[in-house]
């Protein structure tokens, strides 16, 4: 004896717990069908719900019989996204999609309807990635959004979207895309079991999902790329890459993961070869300024002060004139300084923001300078470093980092610190791997294919083929014209 759609429905309720339990709406089908409607508020289209699966269920002509749920899919209700189901313990966490239960009297099975409705943003140039020529969409935190944005670069049915649901109470919607012509399969299945493994209370952003997706949890540096970009995310995807897109995250990951794509930028694609290969020069010094400047002048003025010209360090001396704390226990204090005054710049109001740079750059700066607390040499180098951090904001935070360590380094040991904590750091980023994937290809492995977009590029006309690096089915990217 199959219960009543009524008492099914309570059924279903039970499992919701608070005050503000999901809409219960009984009404009759056609001919006098009892039939329940249950559906969360928040999360679907009230409108269409009543104009679109109400009125025509109670106006129809349906009858009951054994075909009374096809009929009902086929002539009644005009939606696209209407399942049928046998298990009523999927209920819940089908309404909690936004989609709507319908329940009917002598029918066992229930029917899925998909009325989703919730706000989200418009798409619009992300904050993070903006661009001078080139497309100025941006992904935003939802996931059909974010699809279909990819969905219009790429029109081809080899495009792949797999997802699955992670988080014990947030179910977030991860869907994992690839183009299965090109992507390799087992770099497929590696991401897709990781992230199917996942068991955390929820997923609040991509975020969760790239820490889980990390070859080696024991480094600074990141294995897992990301971006904003639906053209970037695009790109990638054509050079045998997979993407990760988090419901809820405008941040879509990039996997495998090379050290060499921080320095690569989307607008380098849309400009002047030549012009674009001297600016991924500039972020490779501004990279290597950033870390090793800092530790460079504390070296110098304790250890190796001789090699400085004599009219440059006859300057430096005099403006350290009276300072009271030696250049390395200085520069500290003015980086951490700078820190400060970051943190408090990203954290306070924007209507204030302006204040605060005019209190950072005149009083904590000029004000430390004449009172003799701080020399402007070290103001000068702290902010040339904090300056070069962003010409490669990928690797902003590690950065910030390692320039604290190099200072110390420097302060402690001179060039031999320097040198020694150089060759550290490279030997653990030569260990590093993302998914099989050398981190420092294509220069170590070298893959002499790969180098034609590396740190210099060639013109989109000579990029036949794709890179060696990366596992993928089909290694030609263009066919020559002769």
């Amino acid at each position: 004896m199959i219960d009543t759609a009524e008492k099914r429905a309570r059924e279903i309720l039970k499992t919701f717990a608070g005050e503000k339990p999901p809409i219960l709406r009984q009404f009759d089908i056609g001919g006098g069908i009892p039939a329940a409607l249950i559906y969360i508020e928040e999360l679907v289209d009230g409108e269409a719900m009543t104009r679109d699966i109400v009125r025509p269920l109670m106006y129809s002509d349906v009858k009951d019989s054994a075909r009374l749920m096809d009929d009902i899919m086929r002539r009644v209700i005009p939606f696209t996204g209407v399942v049928r189901w046998s298990d009523l313990s999927m209920a819940a966490s089908l309404m909690l999609d936004g989609d709507a239960v319908l329940l009917m009297d002598g029918q066992e099975d229930f029917l899925c309807v998909a009325v989703k409705k919730w706000a989200h943003r418009s798409v619009e140039e992300p904050p993070t990635s903006s661009v001078i020529r080139g497309p100025r969409e941006g992904f935003n935190e939802d996931l059909r959004t974010n699809i279909s944005l990819l969905r219009r670069r790429l029109k081809t049915p080899d495009l792949v979207f797999d997802v699955i649901k992670v988080g014990k109470y947030s179910s977030t919607s991860v869907a994992v895309a690839y183009i299965k012509t090109v992507a390799d399969e087992g770099i497929v299945s590696q991401i897709k079991d990781k992230i199917s493994r996942i068991n955390i209370d929820g997923i609040l952003d991509s975020a969760y999902i790239s820490a889980f997706l990390e070859s080696n949890r024991r480094t600074v540096f990141s294995q897992v790329g990301n971006t904003e970009k639906p053209d970037i995310a695009a790109g990638k995807m054509l050079e045998g890459r997979i993407c990760v897109i988090v419901d809820g995250s405008p941040a879509v990951l990039t996997l495998p993961y090379v050290f060499v794509e921080s320095f690569q930028d989307s607008g380098d694609y849309y400009g002047l070869t030549e012009r674009r290969n001297i600016l991924r020069v500039l972020r490779v010094a501004s990279f290597v300024m950033a870390i090793f400047l800092p530790g460079l002048y504390v070296a110098m003025l304790l250890f190796h002060y001789d090699m400085l010209p004599t009219d440059f360090l006859l300057t430096i001396i005099n403006a350290r004139s009276g300072i009271p704390m030696n250049p390395m226990l200085e520069l500290i204090v003015t980086m951490l300084l700078f820190e400060i005054l970051q943190e408090a710049s990203v954290r306070m109001p924007r209507y204030i923001g302006s204040a605060l740079s005019i209190v950072g750059a005149l009083i904590l700066g000029e004000t430390a300078v004449k009172a003799g607390t701080i020399s402007s040499p070290a103001v000068m180098i702290s902010a040339v470093s904090a300056i070069t951090i962003y010409n490669v904001p990928e690797q902003a935070d590690i950065v910030n980092m390692m320039r604290f360590v190099f200072t110390l380094l420097g302060g402690f040991m001179g060039f031999f610190g320097l040198i020694a904590g150089a060759v550290l750091l490279a030997l653990h980023m030569l260990s590093l791997n993302s998914f099989g994937v050398p981190y420092m290809a294509p220069y170590a492995p070298l893959y002499d294919n790969d180098k034609q977009d590396a740190l210099l590029m060639k013109p989109v006309t000579q990029r036949f083929m794709r890179p060696e690096s990366i596992p993928t089915k089909n290694r030609i990217r263009m066919r020559h014209s002769k």
